[in-house]
C-alpha cells in the first residue's frame, strides 16, 4: 500500500468517527519556505506549504469549490497568494488525493506564523462517481 494511500485510509478511520460535516475532506500541509516579493514600492510576506487535499466521503468533489486559508495559532488568517492547479481544478474521486502547494500572503511579516491550513466554501457536490 502506498504512503498516500495509508494516509488517506487512516485519516478516514480516524477522522470518520468526529467528523459529520457535509464536506469530508482532510487537509495536510507542511511548511516549506518564507518569501517576500516586492514590486516597486509595494510588497508583502509569503509562506509556502506543501499541501495534501484527502477526500474522505463517498461522493466525488469539485476542487473548484473548495478555498484554502492559512491561520496563525491565534486565529488571524491569510489569503491564497499563489496555489498549484492541482488543488483547485477538477473533480477529487472518494479516497483520493490531490497534492501541490500553496503560498499565502500578508502585507506584514506575520504570515510567517501561519501553521494551519484550512478548507472553507466546499458544501456542494458533484453526484457520487465510482471509479
Amino acid at each position: 500500500m502506498s504512503t498516500y494511500r495509508f494516509l488517506a485510509v487512516a485519516l478516514a478511520s480516524f477522522l470518520s468517527i468526529f467528523n459529520s460535516h457535509a464536506c469530508d475532506i482532510a487537509v495536510h500541509a507542511t511548511s516549506l519556505s518564507e518569501g517576500s516579493v516586492s514590486v516597486f514600492s509595494s510588497f508583502y510576506y509569503t509562506k509556502k506549504f506543501d499541501v495534501s487535499i484527502v477526500n474522505l466521503s463517498e461522493n466525488t468533489i469539485d476542487l473548484n469549490l473548495i478555498h484554502l486559508r492559512a491561520y496563525s495559532p491565534e486565529g488571524k488568517s491569510f489569503k491564497l497568494h499563489t496555489v498549484e492547479e492541482s488543488l483547485v481544478k477538477g473533480i477529487l474521486k472518494p479516497m483520493k488525493i490531490a497534492k501541490g502547494f500553496a503560498v499565502f500572503s500578508s502585507e506584514d511579516d506575520s504570515v510567517y506564523l501561519a501553521s494551519m491550513i484550512k478548507p472553507y466554501g466546499c458544501d456542494e457536490r458533484l453526484d457520487s462517481q465510482k471509479d
